[in-house]
Order: structure tokens, then sequence, then C-alpha cells
């Protein structure tokens, strides 16, 4: 079987095609390796387990990119190479070694299990965070699907291999979820056994104000509905029952302040919450 890498310079020679190659893969390697990762981080799961799987997931992809860099000096990797014209386009044409399929495999793996984590996390989320599970899952299963039609065959242009512009075609996915709807600056808070069990009402928020958690007496206090339903929202727009509260929040004091709510005095203050990196 053959396979056929897309370089639109037909002026480039089959050594510096190959070169361009190699690095298409390696970037490949690291994007397709980082996505659990990112999962597994967006979940808080490194956190539960360590450092150790951090470890883990970098085995195969150190093993691979020192077969891919040097794959000039052998054939683990790809054999035959050579140059073709495919319509307009001059390709590189080579036969798959047994490391090539491994990596493919790998790459595949490594999508799939990005998108089972972060399907789970969109199950138990609801608001903005719903909406920034289904992006990343979009984003995420456009090359795994492209990459499946590569392996199988059922590209128009038989051998073609796409995985480079799955990967591109994946990109305005993702930059919707990050900038549009923040995939990176706001993510869920695990609500712990502490946080259920005290008396004091506590709202988080983020760096935009929107509500991100609350326990039981900040819902009855704030008259608010339901997390589920709530999560994501900016408080101005639902913190309409306690206007000083909403005025405290605002203000970006981080004083202690006594507020009064239907006969009774609170006292409110601010705090700055910090991940494991101090961030």
């Amino acid at each position: 079987e053959h396979c056929r890498s897309l370089v639109a310079n037909a002026s480039l020679s089959v050594e510096e095609k190959f070169l361009f190659f190699r690095l298409k893969y390696i970037g490949l390697l690291i994007l397709a390796g980082s996505l659990p990762a990112f999962a597994l981080t967006f979940r808080n799961i490194f956190q539960k387990l360590g450092q150790s799987p951090n470890y883990f997931l970098g085995i195969f992809p150190a093993l691979s990119f020192l077969i891919i860099i040097t794959s000039n000096k052998h054939t683990f990797f790809i054999n035959n190479l050579r140059l073709l014209t495919v319509g307009p386009f001059t390709v590189l044409d080579y036969d798959p070694a047994p490391w090539f399929s491994i990596n493919m495999v790998y790459l595949l793996l490594m999508v799939v299990i990005a998108v089972i984590i972060t399907f789970i996390q969109a199950l138990s989320t609801s608001g903005i965070f719903r909406y920034q599970m289904n992006y990343l899952i979009a984003g995420i299963l456009i090359p795994w699907v492209l990459g499946l039609f590569t392996l199988i065959g059922w590209l128009p242009v038989k051998g073609l291999d796409v995985t480079p512009i799955s990967f591109s075609l994946s990109m305005p996915f993702l930059a919707i979820g990050v900038f549009r709807h923040r995939i990176l600056g706001i993510v869920p808070v695990a609500r712990g056994v502490i946080f259920e069990r005290m008396t004091d009402g506590v709202l988080v928020v983020d760096n935009w104000n929107r509500i991100v958690d609350f326990n039981k007496p900040a819902q009855l206090l704030l008259k608010l509905r339901p997390l589920a339903k709530m999560i994501g929202k900016n408080a101005q727009d639902v913190i309409t029952e306690q206007p000083q509260i909403l005025a405290y929040l605002n203000s970006g004091q981080f004083e202690p302040q006594d507020i009064q709510i239907a006969g009774n005095v609170y006292e409110v203050s601010r705090n700055l919450l910090h991940d494991q990196r101090n961030v």
C-alpha cells in the first residue's frame, strides 16, 4: 500500500519534501499527545492522580519523535520515497513501514481518549460549559474521522494523507471555544465535601463575573435557581434580588462589609482563589 503526502511546491526535491514531512508528523505527534493531557487537566484528574500520568503520556511521543526525526537513516517509519503528480499537486509517495501504522493508531487513540473524557465532562455540565465541550469535541473529532478515512481508504484520492488538513479544519471550532466561550478562561470548580458542609454562603465567579459555583446557603440567600441552570451566567443578570451584594461584587474591594438583608445583617467579603500553580 502506498501513501502520499500533499506538497504544493513542485520545485522541492525529495529530500526537502521529506524534511517537511517529518516536521509535519512531529507536530501532529505533539498535538495529538496534548489532547488527552488537556482533557485530563480540564477535569482536574492530574491533580487527583499526581504527576505520574504526565510522565506516562510522554513515553510514546518521545520514542516516536526519535524514530521520526531519524527516519532518513532507517526504514522503520517509511521507505521507497518518490515524487508523483496528482492533479495540480506534486506529492511525496512512500511505502509506510510498521512504525508509521503504529504512530497513526496512536494519534487516533489519543483523539478517542480525549473525546471520551470531554464527553463525560459535557454530560455533567450545562450553560457555557456545555458550549465549551461541544466545540472542543467537534474540533477533536474532525481529525479523527478524516484520519480514519485515510487509514481505510475512503478518500477521493487513494492514498492521500489528509491528516494535516484535518487538523486545520478543526482549528475554527477550537478557536470559537477558546476566544468566544473561553475554554481556557473558565474551568468547572470541583465541589468538595468542605464546600458542601459550609454554613456560610459562598458564591464563586470567574474573572468575567460568570457564576462558576455556589453552595446551598448562597443559593437561598441570593434566591438563585439550581446550579445546573445558573452556572456560566453573569452574576449581573441573576443576582437581581440583592442589589447590595451585587454592588459589593462590582466594587472590586476585598475589605469585609456589613450588608443588611431582610432585617438581618450579613458580613460579606471577597477572596481570590488560586490553583496548584498559584494562578
